[in-house]
């Protein structure tokens, strides 16, 4: 699988979970806008990728991420950061990061600690905004 198809795939993952609760939230839109522009797709894949920010994407192949686990488990992070943007983790966002965790083969106790990880970045974020 090249590189950009697999970015793409990271990438979709995260824009799921931005739309798994039927609201898109602005702070949602930001971080996504950012985090593809660090992706530097080619200009198709970016078009392609910039519809999501508009209507929710395909299902995801949740069986590719298993490939890299390293990626995986900052695509989990990024997920994770993103559904807590809002202060909030519906039932829904909580069922995909956990669909995500399962498909990682992540136990419960590392999925906590990540989670608390994030809360701690977003709680430096408020501390310095």
């Amino acid at each position: 699988m090249k590189d950009q198809e697999f970015k793409k795939i990271c990438i979709q993952y995260i824009i799921a979970m931005a739309w798994v609760d039927g609201k898109f939230y602005e702070v949602e839109r930001d971080f996504l806008v950012s985090l593809i522009q660090r992706a530097q797709f080619e200009p198709a894949t970016r078009a392609e990728v910039d519809r999501w920010l508009t209507q929710a994407p395909p299902e995801p192949n949740w069986e590719t991420i298993k490939s890299q686990p390293a990626i995986a488990k900052d695509v989990l992070r990024q997920a994770m950061l993103l559904a807590m943007l809002d202060m909030t983790v519906t039932a829904n966002e909580m069922a995909l990061l956990q669909k995500l965790r399962t498909q990682l083969e992540m136990s419960e106790q590392d999925f906590w600690a990540l989670q608390s990880e994030v809360e701690q970045i977003i709680a430096a974020q408020l501390g310095a905004g």
